[in-house]
């Protein structure tokens, strides 16, 4: 039996082989489907020669559908505005909240008695957030902080592009008894107010700076790349938005996360490829053992497919296909779906630590914190 060989030029690696695809594409490549090329292998077949850059720009260009639409349709922006009657509410809401005693002693107490300009919130937030980081990290330590986030805010929201280049893993964690403890707890007396158009994030800018932003709708897309049909579109919504303009709306941010074209496809099943979707999440090759298995537990004539080898190949061509079309991911067996999650938790843990390390904090603090911040343990 002669081996392969397999031609590897050591000179390749991932940042050339993504340089590649990005002259293929012509356009940079995204971070997020970048790692899924990466977890299905398609950088690895690439540089070991065994894939194509057309491969890569394929797989890369139906990811991207996922998040991106449809052609026809660029999708909504990530909220509707506020109209002339919700900036007058707004202002309104301001004045309120600049009366509440909390309010008026903490701006006393932290901001000198001055309110921050919109361009300086995040500023004054960041270095207080610095002097009042945890000395200890761990899951003790962490316990007893303050944690609060901004993520999810308008997209739109004065000082959101400023907060995204520096929130790291969206979550702040202060020591108590300090100006960040304070602001919280400012802001959740606005929040039992006004909420809940005004939550707490929003309460949080209010307190420092006096504006208060209230788009009418506010937009949140939730993707997952592994199994595309578990994407969700979380909105928040004045009353006051008509019915018509919420379904136009919605309609297009539907076509956005859910293209009509792609593994995801939105037909009716028949009740056998439903149960066969089921059976694949626990059935592995050989498949004659498999199909065994499954024509015992599925005695209905109809469910039942041949021992022969050409009954075989149906059988595992109608799961791997059933499969993907439930959970928009190809098939793969317990082993592979088991080391493709792990992988996965040390990606988003040394992003993790590599936001933390951003922030200042040592090598070996940034590892305990993107450990209990992924895994969860201390």
């Amino acid at each position: 039996m002669i081996t392969p060989v397999i031609n590897e030029d050591p000179a390749r690696t991932e940042d050339t082989a993504k340089s590649d695809l990005q002259k293929h594409l012509g356009s940079a490549v995204r971070d997020d489907i970048w790692h899924h090329l990466i977890d299905r292998d398609f950088v690895k077949d690439y540089l070991s020669f065994e894939g194509t850059v057309e491969g890569m720009a394929t797989e890369y260009r139906y990811m991207a559908s996922f998040s991106s639409g449809t052609r026809k349709s660029s999708g909504p922006p990530p909220e509707l505005p506020p109209d002339n009657r919700s900036e007058s509410l707004a202002e309104i809401i301001a004045t309120k909240a600049s009366k509440i005693p909390e309010v008026q002693a903490f701006r006393k107490r932290r901001l000198r008695g001055r309110l921050l300009p919109l361009e300086e919130w995040t500023t004054w937030l960041r270095r207080r957030l610095k002097k009042e980081r945890p000395k200890r990290i761990d899951a003790e330590a962490l316990q007893r902080c303050v944690q609060f986030s901004l993520e999810g805010m308008a997209a739109d929201y004065p000082g959101k592009r400023e907060v995204s280049r520096w929130l790291g893993p969206s979550r702040f964690i202060a020591e108590p008894g300090g100006a960040i403890e304070d602001l919280v707890n400012t802001a959740r007396i606005v929040e039992d107010k006004f909420g809940p158009a005004i939550d707490l994030r929003r309460a949080v800018i209010l307190v420092l700076t006096g504006q208060v932003w209230l788009p009418r709708i506010i937009s949140e897309e939730h993707m997952n790349y592994d199994y595309p049909p578990l994407a969700r579109i979380r909105l928040e919504i004045d009353p006051r938005v008509k019915p018509r303009e919420l379904q136009e709306y919605y309609a297009k941010l539907r076509d956005r996360a859910f293209p009509a074209r792609g593994r995801v496809k939105d037909r009716v099943m028949s009740d056998k490829h439903l149960q066969l979707a089921v059976f694949a999440s626990t059935a592995d090759p050989p498949w004659a053992e498999a199909l065994k298995r499954w024509n015992a537990e599925h005695p209905d004539p109809k469910f039942i497919y041949s021992q022969t080898r050409s009954g075989q190949s149906n059988f595992s061509r109608d799961l791997k296909s059933a499969y993907e079309r439930v959970t928009g991911r190809s098939w793969l067996s317990q082993e592979q779906a088991l080391e493709r999650r792990e992988q996965a938790l040390e990606r988003r843990k040394e992003s993790f630590k590599a936001d933390y390390i951003w922030e200042g904090r040592s090598e070996d603090e940034a590892e305990k914190m993107a450990e209990i911040a992924v895994r969860g343990g201390a």
